[in-house]
């Protein structure tokens, strides 16, 4: 799936899922209403999907939101034409304890000297041959260099991302 169409394709992050549908964070607002109107495609998994989802109801209790209209808002983009779903495990919050076990997620985030949870995401990237969007300073882009060389996957942050 290189990004060989028009349209950028990217893997974001569940931070800039997060920060978007809360509208917490003006870019990421922005790059989630691209992707809807047909300007970028996202990448998902069932990974993703279950953290983001997982966090959604967490955080919308914490501000005091429904969770179910959050989590709503979310499936509503995943439906969209523009958003790519490579579905290949069932979508449950056991998912992304048994995700952040397994020995080859625990060996990758070692050798990148990254946190297990980020695994997944430079996985899918990697798959799918795109970048992966960050809203987190302190490890992926931190990191960023070392991921490009060992992995050959691009690491932007919000700001960093030219249309």
């Amino acid at each position: 799936m290189k990004n060989s169409s028009k349209a950028k394709t990217l893997v974001l992050d569940a931070n800039v899922w997060i920060y978007g549908l809360l509208g917490t964070s003006r870019d990421a607002m922005d790059l989630i209403s691209r992707c809807l109107k047909g300007e970028c495609k996202v990448v998902v998994n069932s990974y993703v999907v279950a953290e983001v989802t997982r966090v959604l109801k967490r955080v919308a209790i914490e501000i005091r939101r429904d969770p179910l209209e959050l989590e709503r808002s979310f499936w509503r983009i995943l439906n969209s034409d523009n958003v790519v779903k490579d579905f290949i495990h069932p979508i449950t919050d056991d998912l992304i304890n048994m995700m952040r076990r397994r020995p080859e997620i625990l060996m990758i985030a070692q050798i990148l000297e990254i946190e297990p949870k980020d695994v997944p995401y430079l996985i899918l990237a990697f798959k799918c041959d795109v970048p992966v969007v960050t809203t987190d300073e302190r490890s992926l882009a931190r990191k960023r260099k070392r991921i490009k060389e060992l992995i050959g996957v691009e690491v932007l942050t919000l700001k960093e991302i030219v249309w």
